[in-house]
Order: C-alpha cells, then sequence, then structure tokens
C-alpha cells in the first residue's frame, strides 16, 4: 500500500485531502494528515461577531469535522522531516513514512517574512508583505 503524507491542516491541506480522498483507490493509497492544532479559526468572519450577525461557534470548528472520514489524523509537531528516508518524525518520536508528501504548512509566510528581512526591502505600502 502506498502512503500520502500531508502535512498542515489548514485550508491547503484540508482541500488536498478532501480532493485526493475519493480518487486514490483506498485498497493501494493510505492517506494521513499531520497537523499540530485541533481548532480552525476563521478570522475573516471575527469582523461580524461585534454586529451579531455571527457568533463564536460560526469562526471557531474543530479541524476534524472537516477532514475526509477515511483519512488517518494525527494531532503533532513535525520535528524532523528526512526527504532521504522518505519519513518525517513527530515532536512525540513518532515515525511516519511516506511514498509521496504534501508540505502544506503556511511555510511560504515564514519564508517570505525571511526573505524580507535579509533583503531589507521596504514594504511601506504594501500591506501584503508588511510582515517584517
Amino acid at each position: 500500500m502506498k502512503r500520502l503524507l500531508i502535512l498542515g491542516g489548514g485550508t491547503a491541506g484540508t482541500m488536498m485531502a478532501n480532493k485526493l480522498a475519493p480518487i486514490l483507490e483506498e485498497n493501494d493509497w493510505q492517506i494521513t494528515l499531520v497537523d499540530e492544532y485541533e481548532t480552525h479559526y476563521y478570522p475573516p468572519g471575527f469582523l461580524f461577531i461585534p454586529f451579531g450577525i455571527y457568533n463564536k461557534n460560526d469562526v471557531i470548528k474543530p479541524k476534524r469535522d472537516f477532514y475526509p472520514s477515511n483519512i488517518e489524523v494525527i494531532m503533532s509537531q513535525v520535528d524532523v522531516i528526512k526527504p532521504k528516508e522518505n519519513q518525517v518524525v513527530l515532536s512525540n518520536g513518532k515515525v511516519l513514512g511516506y511514498d509521496m508528501m504534501i508540505i502544506a504548512t503556511f511555510g511560504l509566510n515564514a519564508l517570505l517574512k525571511k526573505m524580507v528581512k535579509k533583503l531589507r526591502v521596504s514594504t511601506v505600502g504594501n500591506p501584503a508583505l508588511n510582515m517584517a
């Protein structure tokens, strides 16, 4: 059986799990999703809480509600990715093997932040980059 490992259970990881779970044969593929947080927050909805349009239950939900039922979900931090061995080590020491891995951990934001600091690029006037 082939193993698909999805790191990150935010929007991108959840979308990948939901798109791939129905089309990958269950007898051929095991899908495992790893995320460190149990709760999904919908920040755009926070704006509507003071006006009574949304309440807390509308914008804060368990992430597991959005995952397909036929995948394995592990709530843990990832400690090390070992690409040469096709392994991921979790913070509790558990080792997960994979044949294919999707990294959907929102790491681009951190990478972009490092690049902006390193290049000393002015982000004034561009709120999308104003995170340095």
